[in-house]
């Protein structure tokens, strides 16, 4: 474990840092098919919603292992000069252990050695905690899961979020969520100290590693709408997902078969999927053309890799143009010229497989809810163009598709619900909750996803409505993504984390996605709220 502490300090600093490469995962992914079908797949029970709900297990430490009464169980000092000892000082029960160090420096330790791992099971998702309190001066505390193969080599890791402790109370570290990789044999949990002064102490008690689910729940078509509420083939449910970005780009950005499986593999039910009209369709001339002629077939395999796997695959209007050979890239609305042909063409490509849903158009903004309803004359970039509405797009998708779900993007960003709705069946309304896009951020309460949500509060009275869109600050804090997964949780209403990547933005999920697909900090609260689908 040498340098283990190293590296998560750079972590603590709030820096991007070189993560440690992660063993490919080589478990086969769940299977797979470029049909546009799915598969038949095994069927839930006839319980209903109960056949969508995964359990979690109780705390996988025991004894002092965990409560530190009496002893300190298996746990190890790992840095140099770090020691643990049983304390009379207690968040809970009798004891806490005590950590002390000989020279000032980086503090690491864990739950035992790799021989005394927690039996961990590949493909299952694990969250651990701990309570922190500093005996005089506070530091960084961080937790760390690392999975170990039979043989106790390293197969994977999930690095958590930092939490300050304190003198005057104690502070429970955010929960370090990490999927077990093939391999997997066992887990330790490693506590870290970004800051231990000669002499100075850290006290750590009520120590928990949970297994929750693993993989996703099968969706089973038909899917429908009825009050507020969406149900499968055998009774209500709730689309929770991952987008991931690169449809919209074309090739070589699409996702992997791979990569589609790990999503699975998180336990999301649904992957929104970004498309480009330019990319499907020729928005230029024919001197000129812009469509890819393989980009149908292959965003129809890309379906098929979803839905095969019992996901939905949500398909999203994402880049348009505005004018005849205008630059592709996401505008203020969809645009009559093209939007409506585009839309009849992808529900006639996809109308036989009812596990696809249709996103209208991502973002609308700067146009009046009558623009958002009907279309008109709109204005992005100083150009006027003529905006085609979702009801017109609406209308598009149902003369090919007629029961398939329909999603529509509220108006300004997603965040608010037009006074004029949609009119038709199988509807929801789709909500993006972004309090800010990076930091400064100058909202009132910046972590609080509430504002957005609350807006839809009558919406949701009477409409399915799902958040397929959300994030904030960034990659290394999951604080914005925990509260909002809880409050849709509440509300019962599903949520699409953007975004499933590793690329470096600032809503990257995924630490590592050369076949870990590992989560950061940010990914965590999406990984533990997908785990219970």
């Amino acid at each position: 474990m040498a340098g283990l502490a190293a590296m998560v300090m750079g972590l603590i600093g709030g820096g991007a840092v070189a993560l440690p490469a992660l063993a490919s995962r080589t478990a086969a992914a769940p299977g797979a098919s470029s049909s546009t079908t799915p598969a038949p797949g095994p069927a839930p029970s006839a319980s209903g919603q109960g056949a969508h709900a995964l359990s979690r297990s109780g705390n996988l430490l025991t004894g002092q292992t965990a409560s530190f009464d009496g002893g300190v169980g298996s746990w190890l000092g790992y840095t140099t000069g770090t020691s643990v000892a049983p304390s009379s000082k207690a968040q809970s029960g009798s004891g806490s252990m005590i950590v002390t160090s000989t020279r000032r420096a980086a503090a690491e330790v864990g739950s035992g050695p790799p021989s005394r791992a927690i039996p961990a099971t590949p493909g299952e998702t694990y969250s651990a905690s701990i309570q922190a309190r500093a005996a005089s001066t506070g530091t960084q505390v961080a937790g760390v899961l690392v999975f170990y193969s039979s043989s106790g080599t390293s197969v994977g890791s999930a690095w958590g979020q930092p939490v300050q402790d304190q003198t005057s109370a104690w502070t429970g570290t955010d929960p370090v969520v990490g999927l077990a990789p093939a391999g997997t044999a066992g887990v330790v949990f490693y506590v870290t100290m970004a800051d231990l002064a000669p002499g100075a102490a850290q006290y750590l008690d009520s120590a928990s590693v949970i297994a929750g689910g693993g993989g996703a729940a099968p969706i089973v078509a038909p899917l429908r709408t009825q009050g507020n509420r969406i149900y499968d083939a055998y009774g209500p449910v709730v689309l929770r997902g991952v987008v991931i970005n690169g449809t919209e780009l074309g090739v070589p950005d699409f996702p992997t078969d791979s990569e589609i499986g790990r999503a699975a593999a998180w336990g999301s039910n649904l992957v929104r999927v970004p498309l480009n009209e330019s990319l499907w369709l020729n928005t230029c001339t024919a001197a000129a053309p812009s469509s890819s002629p393989a980009y149908p077939a292959q965003v129809a395999a890309e379906v098929g890799s979803i839905t095969s796997r019992h996901m939905v695959a949500l398909l999203d209007l994402h880049f348009n143009v505005t004018h005849v050979c205008g630059r592709s890239a996401p505008q203020a609305m969809a645009d009559t010229a093209y939007s409506p042909t585009f839309w009849e063409q992808v529900a006639a490509r996809f109308a036989s497989n009812p596990l696809v849903a249709y996103d209208l158009y991502n973002d609308p903004h700067d146009i009046r809810d009558s623009v958002w309803l009907r279309g008109g004359t709109a204005t992005y970039g100083g150009i006027p163009f003529q905006a085609a509405g979702m009801q017109q797009l609406y209308d598009a998708v149902r003369a090919k598709a007629p029961t398939n779900l329909v999603f529509a993007s509220g108006n300004t960003w997603g965040n608010d619900p037009s006074s004029l709705p949609l009119q038709g069946a199988g509807i929801v309304d789709a909500v993006h909750d972004y309090t800010c896009q990076t930091p400064p951020c100058h909202a009132t309460d910046p972590y609080n996803p509430s504002p957005i949500l609350s807006r839809w509060t009558t919406v949701e009275e009477s409409t399915p409505v799902a958040v397929t869109e959300f994030g904030f600050p960034g990659r290394f804090d999951g604080t914005f993504n925990t509260n909002l997964v809880a409050a849709a949780d509440r509300a019962g209403i599903g949520w699409v984390a953007f975004a499933f990547d590793n690329t470096g933005t600032p809503f990257s999920l995924l630490a590592d996605g050369s076949g870990a697909y590992e989560p950061l900090p940010g990914g965590m609260p999406v990984l533990a709220g997908l785990s219970r689908n």
